[in-house]
């Protein structure tokens, strides 16, 4: 596998994880990580395609969105991608910017060095293409757990994230798949899910039509694409917006965000659970 594969661009805009309904509310979290801590926090998702059954001899595809949601960039980000070698073969990996590349490839993983990553939702996805072998059971998940390293201003990170390379048939894990856009009504997204953990804290960020990253953050219980927000009309005095909103005793997630104003375009409201590791992702379009 070699360096330098011709860039390809990734658009997160029409991907929505697959959810039960059921009703509850978020609650806004008071205080957000301290900036203090200096530390980057990089997120993996996994977007499958095709989001159907698949048989032993078909091709499928992963996007790996790497991003960085935190207040300080993330230096040297590098990824370990673990896969079944009975399940699947590697075809090829290719990163959507140059400055990213494939270190190594094998059997039963690859790794890729995505370089630096700076605060406030920037990402970099890297398509894989997968042949499935005879292995692999059809209506089968084929899980993984994906390693993320970097070094930031307080030293070196890691994770590890589970996803779903190919996600079960019947649709209940945490993989995401291409679906439809979400409705805009009066002006507002709607951003409800119930896939995760009751209690967990779950950040958020915006896809933009032009292939950006924005970090999202939370006022009165909403999303907002502001930093700050003053609490009392005519009051000058700002204060710092949350960036969490905590999971309800049912593992939900309700909340809205204002796209009054917003460029048209296809757009995706993403939700980090940080103790379960589910992406939730809201597609939407600007007309």
């Amino acid at each position: 596998m070699k360096a330098g594969f011709a860039g390809r661009i990734f658009s997160a805009a029409i991907i929505v994880i697959l959810g039960i309904a059921i009703s509850g509310t978020g609650t806004a979290l008071a205080a957000s990580v301290p900036r203090s801590s200096q530390r980057a926090h990089i997120s993996i998702a996994v977007l499958t395609d095709p989001n159907m059954q698949v048989k032993p001899g078909d091709t499928i595809t992963d996007d790996v969105v790497v991003t960085n949601n935190s207040w300080y960039p993330a230096n040297d980000v590098a990824i370990t991608v673990p896969f079944n070698a009975g399940m699947l073969k590697l075809i090829d990996v290719t990163p959507n910017r140059t400055s990213a590349w494939v270190t190594s490839a094998s059997s039963n993983n690859f790794q890729a060095y995505v370089g630096r990553l700076s605060s406030h939702g920037e990402s970099v996805s890297l398509t894989a293409r997968f042949t499935v072998l005879p292995g692999y059971t059809p209506g089968d998940a084929i899980n993984s757990t994906i390693v993320a390293t970097w070094s930031d201003r307080s030293g070196n990170g890691t994770n590890e994230t589970p996803v779903a390379l190919l996600p079960s048939l019947s649709g209940n894990d945490a993989a995401l798949v291409r679906a439809n856009p979400v409705a805009v009504v009066n002006d507002t997204v709607q951003f409800f899910s119930a896939a995760f953990t009751p209690g967990e804290t779950v950040t958020f960020w915006m896809n933009t039509p032009d292939g950006k990253a924005m970090l999202l953050y939370v006022y009165d219980g909403k999303l907002t694409t502001e930093t700050t927000s003053s609490r009392a009309a005519g009051n000058k005095h700002m204060t710092n917006n949350a960036q969490y909103l905590f999971a309800d005793a049912d593992g939900v997630i309700n909340t809205s965000l204002s796209v009054k104003g917003m460029p048209r375009g296809f757009y995706s409201i993403v939700g980090h659970g940080h103790a379960n590791g589910h992406e939730t992702v809201i597609p939407f379009m600007m007309p």
